[in-house]
């Protein structure tokens, strides 16, 4: 399955091609924004890079968020173009899930905990999500928690903590689940993490006939100006 992957959700623009599990080419820039006039460029140089043309794909994979307004909808807006003129399918998955895939393939020994991605929301917040080991258990939806309750949403049994949000509140953790592991596997998503969660919910018929949608867990600062008649 030749798979398309992208991410542009956070402080990161990342483009992979993979063939199944087979990295082909991969490409990432740290940028806090301007995730638009990269990632079409970045595109088509590992398309390129992969000798792989766009007819050629299979499965777009891309994040949904949570993550920034502009960088989720510049991912996601990418996607739909690609799949509405090749026919690829386009597999959704949060920003949590692809960081709990990159903190499983960075160290073995956590095949057999949950992953809990904390990623740092900002106005004494953070996004959550927890991921059991066995690919067939049901997966929490994402929410987002205040930073006093972070020990509190851990499940119970083995777990591994990553993301962004962690270091704000280690201590709370620590504190009240010293059996807490603390991975220093990369805080954010990258597209080569996407494509191997993108094939496995291909693998497993997660993927439904719908264009995946932008996920919001909160409002966004930004709003459109009011334009009605004072």
């Amino acid at each position: 399955m030749r798979i398309l992957a992208f991410d542009t959700t956070l402080t990161a623009c990342s483009a992979a091609v993979c063939d199944g599990g087979d990295v082909l080419a991969h490409g990432r820039e740290r940028l806090s924004r301007g995730h638009a006039e990269i990632l079409v460029p970045m595109i088509r140089l590992v398309l390129s890079a992969a000798s792989t043309r766009f007819d050629d794909l299979d499965l777009i994979a891309v994040t949904v968020g949570p993550g920034t307004f502009a960088g989720i909808r510049v991912g996601l807006s990418a996607a739909r173009g690609i799949a509405l003129t090749t026919g690829a399918r386009v597999a959704g998955m949060t920003t949590l899930a692809a960081t709990a895939e990159g903190a499983r393939r960075w160290c073995e020994t956590d095949e057999e905990r949950t992953i809990a991605v904390l990623q740092d929301a900002r106005r004494a917040e953070l996004f959550h999500q927890s991921f059991p080991p066995d690919d067939g258990a049901a997966v929490p939806e994402p929410a987002v928690i205040a930073l006093a309750d972070a020990p509190s949403v851990l499940p119970l049994g083995p777990v591994t903590v990553v993301g962004n949000g962690t270091e704000l509140v280690r201590d709370r953790i620590v504190g009240r689940r010293p059996d807490v592991r603390f991975s220093d596997a990369p805080s954010i998503p990258d597209a080569v993490h996407v494509a191997r969660a993108g094939l496995k919910l291909a693998e497993s018929g997660g993927i439904g006939n719908d264009v995946p949608q932008p996920l919001y867990l909160r409002a966004p600062n930004a709003r459109l100006p009011d334009t009605r008649m004072r």
